[in-house]
């Protein structure tokens, strides 16, 4: 999931070429579930992580992604702690309830210039948001 030359949004097109995601034409609309993002901020940092799943009701989003930031020092849930810290490292319970946990909104305004692609996954029950 690193850039690669001056293509800014090479891990999405990788995955989309590999054959493993199908492009989302609107990176503004709500994502898809098992997203593929590649966010760049206007100070010129980007980062690729994974949209694991979307709650339109509160417009919360669950994130799996590697980073020192968001209250994470390793792979984890932005927001919402390391995969480590959760019960056999699945998502917290109705992590779409969780006031911490980041909206699709303030995801496409922290990163305004954004790329992504929906992983062909096919069972979407894993973050607990269909139980």
């Amino acid at each position: 999931m690193m850039i690669i030359g001056d293509d800014l949004f090479s891990p999405v097109h990788c995955v989309v070429e590999a054959g493993m995601a199908n492009t989302v034409a609107d990176p503004n609309a709500s994502p898809p579930p098992w997203s593929v993002v590649q966010g760049w901020r206007t100070s010129g940092g980007g980062h690729t992580f994974l949209i694991v799943d979307h709650d339109p009701a509160t417009d919360r989003v669950l994130t799996l992604e590697s980073n020192r930031g968001f209250g994470l020092d390793g792979v984890g849930y932005r927001s919402l702690g390391n995969l480590r810290d959760h019960v056999a490292n699945g998502p917290p319970p109705e992590w779409w309830r969780n006031p911490t946990a980041p909206t699709w909104a303030q995801i496409c305004a922290f990163y305004a210039e954004r790329k992504l692609a929906a992983l062909k996954v096919t069972n979407h029950s894993w973050s607990g948001i269909d139980a």
